[in-house]
């Protein structure tokens, strides 16, 4: 997995966001230290439903312990190749997928996709 251990996706207002990235900032120039952990924020729910649809949460979930290929996705979650691409395109574009090239025994470079952390946690909130 990659060098983070942890992603928290969540939704929050916009007000809270700026909030939380100065108290960061503030922590940085602090010198303390930071959890290993990456946040991806929405601001509306609907946007982070949209990202994480349900094929794609599958496709998370099937990476999430062991990289796999393209083709072994498709066997694993019965889906077609183009749309598979375009939810790993849309998931690596979030940051929570990353793909990864290893050369076969013949010498072939094949791509294996991988979650981009080992653990992903979702906090929603309706109504914010």
């Amino acid at each position: 997995m990659d060098t983070k251990n942890r992603i928290i996706i969540l939704t929050e207002p916009y007000e809270a966001f700026v909030h939380r990235t100065r108290e960061a900032a503030r922590r940085a120039d602090a010198g303390d230290a930071f959890p290993t952990a990456h946040t991806l924020t929405f601001h509306q729910l609907e946007d982070l439903l949209m990202t994480l649809s349900p094929p794609r949460c599958r496709l998370l979930a099937a990476v999430l312990t062991k990289p796999k290929t393209v083709p072994e996705l498709q066997v694993e979650l019965r889906r077609g190749r183009k749309a598979l691409r375009e939810d790993i395109a849309a998931l690596a574009a979030a940051g929570l997928l990353v793909e990864v090239p290893d050369t076969t025994a013949r010498g072939r470079v094949q791509l294996h996709v991988q979650a981009a952390a080992s653990q992903i946690e979702i906090r929603a909130t309706i109504g914010i």
